[in-house]
């Protein structure tokens, strides 16, 4: 069977079962949990639903995400926020600090062991994209000022990293919809 075959069969049977709890395990499945959300597709599903299966905790949070995805969707502008470096700097990313060049901001953490592995990755693409516009920027949600100190050594990321210590609940990582470490997002 055809993806595309079998997402037009499920959207129905969605859409014609609006009140079935069944109809929010398929969104789960099928749009939401894959690799790259059509967001507005899933909007326009959830808008589809019963009142009852649009207030479900799961159904609020995802579309909460979905927004946020979508303002920074590709084409839209990422917000402004302000994070400090390892001397307590206060850096503010914003569409004027790296004028004509691109950014891949990378979110991480040291206790996050597949953050740990996507820094040797950008270790890799630091080095191949040496000669091109390219500045990465990583920001931590390590909550722990001197395991945060002793990573950014142990694993020589040597690239403007920033943090502000306050995990899940910061600023930018509510702004860009972070949900899960690693995360990368590509600016320019």
């Amino acid at each position: 069977n055809n993806r595309d075959t079998i997402l037009i069969k499920v959207d129905s049977l969605i859409r014609t079962n609006p009140y079935s709890y069944i109809s929010v395990s398929l969104l789960d499945k099928y749009f939401i949990k894959t690799e790259n959300p059509d967001f507005s597709r899933i909007q326009s599903l959830i808008s589809s639903m019963s009142g009852e299966l649009q207030d479900l905790p799961y159904i609020k949070q995802f579309t909460d995400i979905s927004k946020k995805q979508q303002e920074i969707a590709t084409g839209k502008r990422i917000p402004t926020f302000n994070l400090k470096n390892e001397k307590r700097e206060e850096i503010s990313l914003n569409h004027a600090t790296f004028k004509d060049k691109h950014i891949l901001l990378n979110f991480w953490a040291s206790w996050s062991e597949d953050s740990r592995k996507d820094n040797e990755m950008m270790k890799r693409l630091k080095k191949k994209f040496k000669k091109e516009n390219i500045e990465f920027v990583g920001i931590s949600l390590d909550m722990d000022k001197t395991r945060w100190s002793e990573t950014i050594k142990t694993d020589t990321l040597n690239w403007t990293q920033l943090n502000n210590f306050n995990g899940w609940n910061d600023n930018s990582v509510k702004q860009c919809a972070v949900e899960q470490l690693p995360y990368n997002i590509l600016l320019n």
